[in-house]
């Protein structure tokens, strides 16, 4: 089953919301839509067993040598993506020195629209349509609690709640997981929060950035 693009941020809201085994997207040829997790082997294309998942370890080996994830669903015409999102999109004045590459139209993790920005600098800026606002302190919490269980070991800060422009949001710095396979891997932060009706989201595929960094990405969409 091809994967029917769903967007960098919205594969790590699921990783970080919810538990490694229940990934059911991919970055290279995986699903877009619900699915069965299947268990992954070692073999020359994996190199390893990483998580309990297949599709996660794609994107954790592509973050490591920093390969950008790619789409296979075309990108479209920045009024096309707000005519069928239903909003219009949010710029961010600093990009980190990078330019606009790409403009997709998709469907979160959670059946909403949503419009994906993807620059140059390797931000993915996700702007999803939600009809309430998310329980981020709810999501900390759960999160900590999944990083307890048995399987891959959460190394490093975990998620806390920030404040975007007067809008409350989550966080999380750099962080490492050491997976399965006994190696420890790296990935990059990553910050969500709401304002009106939208989840922002920007989430990296390069790793060196920082959460600081991201928060000033964040900012500069409100001056």
């Amino acid at each position: 089953m091809k994967w029917a693009r769903k967007s960098l941020h919205t594969l790590l809201t699921m990783f970080i919301t919810a538990s490694v085994v229940t990934l059911i997207l991919a970055f290279s040829g995986g699903c877009g839509g619900g699915s069965t997790q299947t268990k992954a082997v070692g073999n020359s294309t994996s190199g390893g067993l990483i998580t309990a998942s297949t599709t996660f370890d794609a994107y954790v080996r592509r973050v490591q040598k920093g390969i950008e994830p790619q789409a296979v669903i075309p990108s479209v015409k920045l009024e096309d993506a707000q005519k069928q999102v239903g909003i219009k999109a949010k710029f961010s004045k600093e990009t980190l020195g990078g330019k606009l590459k790409s403009i997709y139209a998709e469907t979160s993790a959670s059946g909403n629209p949503e419009i994906d920005l993807r620059y140059s600098s390797s931000l993915d800026i996700g702007e999803e349509v939600m009809k309430g606002k998310p329980d981020y302190a709810a999501d900390i919490a759960a999160n900590a609690e999944e990083n307890k269980k048995p399987g891959v070991t959460h190394i490093g800060a975990d998620y806390h709640i920030v404040n975007v422009a007067g809008f409350e949001g989550k966080a999380k710095p750099p962080y490492e997981f050491k997976g399965y396979d006994g190696k420890t891997y790296k990935l990059p932060p990553d910050i969500y929060w709401w304002d009106n009706g939208i989840q922002y989201s920007i989430v990296p595929w390069k790793l060196g950035l920082t959460e600081n960094q991201l928060m000033q990405v964040a900012e500069s969409m409100y001056k």
